[in-house]
């Protein structure tokens, strides 16, 4: 008798264990593979949104230009412009500094690297663009990886005494790879001996994305990767 009971209560007991950890792991999970879908822009959003590691820039389609190489526009809420009734069509890009950090007192200094990714034209082709610093020659090979072996290489271009610019249109296997990455690094040689390894912060990327795609909600678009957590 006293070992039926203690079979049934042995039972009981496993099983709440087995439920609260299936209780755990869903909360975990599905916090992972979330994005805050509640708090992205309207369609012909202009200015700029920060998502962690990484800012969403727009402009009026028609004022389109170059990404600049540090920041130098104020921060907005989501879903807010400052000329919001005169915006028909937005031209975004994602943007993330790298920064030096002053040896002193261990604030950041410079812009030492920054990667910008975007949808170029009236197809909307992905686009790579990477800001170097000036250390590089033009024709260096400049690598954009991610933990699992997967990269995309391109070329530095237009160097000057300040910096290298090295850009390349992306496949939307390459667009859907990098903005769903866990992890990116930059990789290129200083005087072409050196191998340099700078780490590229992904914490924000997937919504940045998505924000992206909200903003430029009336153009085509790549097809969406799979939800991170922001």
């Amino acid at each position: 008798m006293i070992r039926d009971h203690l079979g049934i209560f042995t039972a009981a007991v496993f099983g709440v264990a087995v439920i609260t950890l299936g209780v755990i792991a869903f909360f975990m999970f599905s916090g992972e593979d979330s994005i805050d879908t509640g708090n992205l822009p309207q369609p012909g959003f202009v200015g700029t949104i920060e998502y962690d590691d990484w800012e969403l820039i727009c402009v009026p389609r028609a004022e389109m230009a170059p990404p600049p190489p540090s920041s130098d526009q104020p921060d907005l809420e989501p879903g807010t412009s400052p000329n919001q009734s005169d915006a028909v069509e937005s031209a975004c890009r994602l943007r993330h500094e790298v920064m030096a950090v002053d040896g002193e007192n261990g604030e950041p200094s410079q812009v030492i690297l920054a990667v910008h990714l975007s949808l170029v034209g009236p197809s909307e082709s992905p686009a790579l663009m990477l800001r170097l610093p000036a250390t590089l020659t033009e024709g260096d090979m400049v690598v954009l990886r991610t933990r699992d072996g997967f990269a995309v290489e391109t070329l530095a271009r237009d160097c000057s005494a300040d910096e290298c610019v090295a850009a390349s249109t992306l496949s939307e296997r390459e667009w859907g790879r990098l903005v769903d990455a866990e992890s990116l690094q930059v990789v290129f040689r200083v005087d072409d001996v050196q191998l340099v390894s700078v780490d590229v912060g992904t914490e924000g990327l997937q919504n940045a994305h998505a924000a992206l795609q909200a903003a430029q909600a009336s153009d085509a678009s790549p097809p969406e990767p799979n939800s991170q957590e922001r």
